[in-house]
């Protein structure tokens, strides 16, 4: 069984990572609040293949049971990149 303190840690930083619009690929980092937009192409690079897409979004596993959904514009510009717990 997993203590408070732990526990209390984890949602933390989960919060933070749904809040700041992060994920992580292969060690990198993709983040939707950054000056320059991030490109389609960047994240493929990054993260390779996701396990799904769909149109313009791409959803990619990342730890425990949370996904990253990132929905990219017209012109391949990442628009937002939401974490959210797996169906």
């Amino acid at each position: 069984m997993h203590s408070p303190v732990y526990v209390a840690i984890l949602v933390f930083f989960l919060a933070e990572a749904a809040a700041a619009g992060t994920i992580r690929c292969n060690g990198q980092v993709i983040e939707d609040d950054t000056v320059d937009p991030v490109m389609l192409s960047e994240v493929l690079e990054k993260c390779g293949e996701p396990r799904s897409r769909e149109g313009s979004v791409l959803i990619y596993d990342q730890p425990g049971d949370m996904q990253g959904v990132l929905r990219f514009n017209d012109s391949d510009e990442l628009e937002r990149l939401e974490v959210e717990r797996r169906p």
